[in-house]
């Protein structure tokens, strides 16, 4: 599988949970995360019914594929803001293990 640059048309943030947390207007904790790298090209997919029922049998919030070019230190603390929305890396993919791209299972936080 190679990934075509054509298909590189979404530009996200990648942001990590940080160590410190706080507490938000209820009085719960709250994750603070920072951004690492900003407007990275990737492609964003949808999952189909039935990926997304093959997908669920791993990751119960499995919501979106995303691929990308290799990054190194990727993991699931991580998550990708693409404009309003919010996804949580749930599983990463280092395809053929050639560090040249990445296939992330991702779920879309509400």
């Amino acid at each position: 599988m190679s990934l075509r640059i054509g298909t590189l048309r979404h530009r996200v943030n990648i942001e990590r949970r940080g160590d410190n947390t706080t507490l938000d207007t209820r009085g719960q904790l709250a994750q603070a995360f920072d951004i690492i790298a900003r407007r990275v090209v990737c492609s964003i997919r949808q999952l189909s019914n039935d990926e997304g029922t093959l997908a669920r049998q791993t990751f119960p919030t499995a919501t979106h594929t995303v691929e990308m070019r290799w990054r190194s230190g990727m993991t699931s603390k991580d998550r990708l803001t693409f404009g309003s929305r919010t996804l949580s890396v749930l599983g990463i993919e280092n395809v053929d293990e050639r560090n040249r791209e990445l296939i992330l299972t991702c779920g879309e936080e509400v």
